[in-house]
């Protein structure tokens, strides 16, 4: 009987999970005593922060806060002029020039454009032009705090008493930083915001176009699915503890009768197998979550 137990306890052995993604880390996960891995390094440049530490993908996700597209910002002519620039034609000259070279336009977002109205007044107000703002809120920042989630982002600012739209949108075109961002294919989406206002005791116009790619582009991994790893994990390291104590007990042989010995063998057993059972099923849902890791990033890296 005790030869038949041991050969049954070699059998009831645990599942060593090891899974290593492409030099990319997500997170670790402690699966019966062993290690599973998903990693998320070296992320692309203009990838920016998009999960914070207390949403719902708190621990699943890797932070990284790295540079946005900003051309320097364009100064064009400030004396008086009948200037006419509104955000319709701001974005239908911006497309134009889209169209031109071959690309798919901009769609407009209303919160970018939230975003580049509050960028347009803010420069009013604290009387600045550049891209970051004397309070050190950069464009990203700027997004963010508008509710959109986004992949990369990019910024062009222009102030000048320009004559209208399509002057406008040309000279940006004139200048190569604010040309590639017009013309990056990385882009989805455009906010716009133009405004005349008082400028160091001038009245001038400025204007401000947000670049966005949302977050919504690339499947991001179900959370739900982190959560019942989780859960699946906790309860392997309860099984664990309970099998572990059933075996010395089993070892102890401290038992009234041989049928009492031969329940508690059933016992253990029985919990091995739920054991590997729960496990095999948790291998299963880690699968899924790495597959869904592995898509994330191939995603990210084709958009920034």
């Amino acid at each position: 009987m005790r030869a038949l137990y041991r050969k049954l306890l070699e059998k009831s052995t645990y599942f060593a999970i090891l899974l290593i993604m492409k030099n990319k880390l997500f997170a670790g996960i402690l699966l019966g005593g062993f290690l599973l891995v998903a990693v998320m390094e070296g992320m692309p440049q203009r990838a920016v922060e998009w999960i914070k530490s207390d949403n719902q993908f708190a621990g699943l996700l890797s932070k990284v806060n790295l540079p946005e597209s900003l051309p320097g910002p364009l100064l064009g002519p400030l004396e008086a002029a009948l200037s006419d620039l509104t955000q319709e034609g701001v974005v239908v000259e911006t497309n134009k020039q889209r169209e031109q070279n071959g690309l798919v336009p901009l769609r407009t977002n209303e919160k970018l454009n939230l975003a580049a109205k509050a960028k347009l007044d803010d420069m009013f107000r604290q009387q600045y032009f550049e891209h970051e703002s004397p309070d050190g809120k950069t464009p990203a920042d700027v997004i963010k705090a508008a509710g959109y989630d986004f992949l990369v982002v990019g910024e062009n600012l222009a102030l000048g008493n320009y004559r209208n739209d399509e002057i406008l949108v040309q000279a940006w075109m004139d200048s190569p930083g604010h040309r590639a961002n017009i013309l990056d294919i990385k882009f989805n989406e455009i906010g716009v915001a133009v405004g005349k206002g008082m400028f160091e005791g001038k009245e001038v116009w400025m204007a401000v176009q947000e670049f966005g790619s949302p977050l919504s582009n690339c499947p991001t991994p179900e959370p739900n699915l982190k959560i019942r790893i989780d859960g699946n994990r906790d309860r392997i390291a309860r099984l664990e503890a309970e099998l572990q104590t059933k075996k010395q007990q089993v070892d102890r042989n401290q038992y009234s009768s041989r049928q009492a010995y031969n329940e508690a063998v059933q016992e253990y057993n029985e919990l091995a197998n739920e054991l590997n059972s729960l496990i095999e099923s948790t291998k299963s849902l880690v699968n899924s979550y790495n597959n869904q890791v592995s898509s994330f990033n191939e995603c990210l890296e084709k958009n920034v």
